[in-house]
């Protein structure tokens, strides 16, 4: 029955929601929001917290490891060639390259953590800059009747107008 009205009387304008991404494209969307808002999934490391532990491990450890192993017997060859080992100049240069290293170490986990927080970002930039509906308007057609009731106005319209002139 609903048919047989829609054709007699017309129906009536629609508004439908349509998805603007693939299935793959909502399943990424789906996987960066996870990571977040979760901190979890495979982009966990790259919009979660900063990872300190692993900065530790990947950077401080090494970087500590070739300090020990390489710069301060170097230090000590330069101060032993010079027959100043027992001097304070080498106690000063061995403080001075820790604390240079230091440094640099700092310098190198504030760059991370500022890299984490511009991934963040563009992980929000992401999600909230992606259109993922859109709305698709379709107009409602005129029924049989309405047809009608307009084709036998504007004849008569016509019909009288013609009348009237003549």
């Amino acid at each position: 029955m609903p048919k047989l009205n829609e054709f007699l009387f017309g129906g009536k304008d629609k508004i439908k929601k349509a998805g603007t991404l693939s299935a793959d494209q909502e399943q990424l969307m789906s996987l960066i929001n996870e990571g977040l808002t979760k901190g979890e999934g495979p982009f966990a490391e790259i919009f979660g917290d900063f990872n300190k532990e692993g900065f530790e491990e990947g950077v401080s450890k090494p970087a500590l490891k070739q300090f020990q192993e390489d710069v301060l017997p170097q230090l000590q060859e330069k101060f032993i060639a010079g027959n100043q080992v027992l001097g304070s100049g080498m106690r000063r240069g061995q403080l001075k390259a820790a604390g240079d290293l230091q440094s640099k170490l700092a310098q190198l986990m504030y760059q991370a953590q500022q890299d984490q927080t511009k991934n963040k970002l563009a992980g929000i930039q992401n999600v909230l800059g992606t259109k993922t509906h859109e709305n698709i308007y379709k107009q409602g057609n005129t029924g049989a009747v309405q047809g009608f009731v307009q084709g036998a106005g504007e004849g008569l319209g016509k019909a009288a107008g013609a009348a009237i002139a003549g």
